[in-house]
């Protein structure tokens, strides 16, 4: 599935985070579940760069946390509408600035850390994956990292849906292509979420004071869950989330 500009722009207005995470989850407990993941999995990698660029930031869900870590933020994204949001649900002195899709508007070798989360697997089938990969090796620094948090198939491209467009192996290839040395994986979230998560957010629909302190538990537990999974149990599952750090050669 290739998301347009103008659906970006019309998913901005969707409440929490659905218009960057699932669209569909009507409650919202789900979502926030995937954002603990997210966060969750992505905090630790993300320490070590004084300023990080969070590219196709969406509604900017990372930015505070991001600034509470002591670092310098920068989101770029393409959707004016997801842009607005950002900065409404930021404070003034966040930066966020619209680009192209393309081009990053910073210099040669200017960037130590980037952040690119459920983004990539949008463009790994489309013809600016290459270009997109190139720009990252442009701007960063030498030995500059970049953090990804993407869907993942071990059956590859099995449809047009993002979560069954790519193998592990898929994005190892395309980062080395663009010399950008892979130097970490790890599986974060399987799409078929355990029977006492799901128990969980059932109740959330009628006691949701009960389920949401639950949530950041229940994220740890999914993370370990999928963690510990087997390349069989993933095959039998249409997609699974996992971390990708990469770092520029």
């Amino acid at each position: 599935m290739s998301v347009s500009r103008s659906e970006w722009n019309e998913l901005a207005s969707l409440p929490g985070v659905a218009s960057v995470i699932d669209p569909a989850d009507s409650f919202g407990l789900k979502n926030q579940l995937i954002d603990h993941v997210h966060w969750q999995s992505l905090r630790k990698a993300l320490c070590g760069g004084s300023k990080v660029l969070d590219f196709g930031c969406g509604i900017g869900r990372f930015a505070a946390r991001i600034q509470q870590q002591g670092q310098c933020y920068l989101g770029i994204d393409s959707a004016w509408n997801m842009l607005a949001s950002a900065r409404r649900r930021n404070s003034a002195a966040t930066s966020f600035v619209c680009f192209d899709g393309l081009r990053i508007p910073l210099r040669d070798g200017s960037c130590e850390l980037i952040l690119c989360c459920t983004v990539l697997q949008y463009i790994m089938s489309s013809p600016d994956r290459d270009a997109t990969l190139a720009e990252f090796h442009r701007v960063l620094a030498p030995r500059g990292r970049i953090v990804m948090c993407e869907h993942a198939s071990v059956a590859g491209r099995t449809g047009s849906d993002p979560a069954n467009c790519s193998t592990i192996q898929d994005y190892m290839d395309s980062l080395s292509a663009a010399n950008l040395k892979v130097i970490a994986t790890t599986k974060i979230r399987r799409y078929d979420l355990s029977g006492i998560t799901r128990r969980v957010l059932r109740l959330g629909r009628y006691a949701r004071g009960v389920a949401v302190p639950l949530l950041p538990l229940l994220a740890k537990f999914e993370r370990r869950r999928a963690s510990s999974s087997d390349e069989q149990t993933l095959r039998n599952i249409p997609y699974f989330e996992l971390v990708i750090e990469a770092e520029a050669c």
